[in-house]
């Protein structure tokens, strides 16, 4: 008996399904339909259904006037047709080139660079003030409290420990009393003692601090997920 061909015509024999898989046209014990990369990949219907290319200049949409690449994939979320002219130069977005490059949230105002990224204003007005860049350490501080006035003499380039004592001076953080203080050291003070779930070794922690299940580390609480699995594993078997 002669063996299954594929049904690409290239004339190479097919295996057998080892499983049923509906989306795949498999059935359990008959001979596959193609080769695996041999079934053939039919156009796109977003591809199909435009009324022509997305992009018939070939320049970037953003404005800038620069040519834009040619797609190498479809992929439809950034409407790219292969052989066709993308949409934007890479690096270039919608608020790139003569569209505005401005956003407010409501409480800050960003700007999008041509990199595709949104930056903070006041960073970048205290960026150029300064004339380097900023630290991932630094914060630019608002002197008078509001945070949508970026004006360059409203800005202060200072340290974490230095805002957390500007703001504490304000009265804008909450400072503990003496009484919130001892009532969270009682808390701390009420300690329990559990076994761990893995391991069985006692775990010693405030009572606010235990939650539905314990274990005395990571180690013994991704062995106990392992053992899990395994069970689960054993009983689809089983079944």
């Amino acid at each position: 008996m002669n063996a299954p061909l594929c049904g690409c015509g290239c004339g190479k024999p097919v295996g057998i399904a080892t499983q049923t898989r509906a989306r795949w046209g498999h059935v359990k014990g008959e001979p596959y339909t193609y080769l695996r990369g041999h079934a053939p990949r039919p156009a796109a219907s977003w591809i199909a259904e435009r009324a022509g290319p997305l992009n018939p200049s070939g320049l970037c949409k953003c404005g800038c006037g620069k040519p834009a690449e040619i797609a190498k994939a479809n992929r439809q979320a950034f409407g790219h047709v292969k052989g066709e002219p993308t949409l934007y130069a890479r690096g270039h977005t919608r608020t790139s080139g003569t569209a505005s490059p401005w956003q407010f949230t409501g409480e800050r105002w960003y700007v999008n660079g041509r990199d595709g990224r949104r930056y903070l204003w006041y960073r970048v007005v205290a960026r150029n003030e300064l004339g380097r860049e900023l630290g991932r350490g630094e914060i630019v501080h608002h002197i008078n409290g509001d945070c949508t006035d970026d004006r360059p003499e409203n800005l202060q380039v200072v340290t974490p420990r230095e805002h957390y004592a500007i703001h504490l001076a304000q009265g804008d953080l909450h400072v503990f009393s003496p009484e919130e203080r001892a009532r969270i050291a009682e808390a701390q003070r009420n300690r329990l003692t559990k076994p761990c779930e893995t391991c069985g070794s006692p775990v010693t922690r405030p009572v606010s601090c235990f939650k539905a299940r314990t274990f005395c580390g990571p180690e013994c609480w991704y062995k106990r997920g392992e053992d899990r699995e395994r069970m689960l594993r054993d009983e689809r078997a089983a079944a």
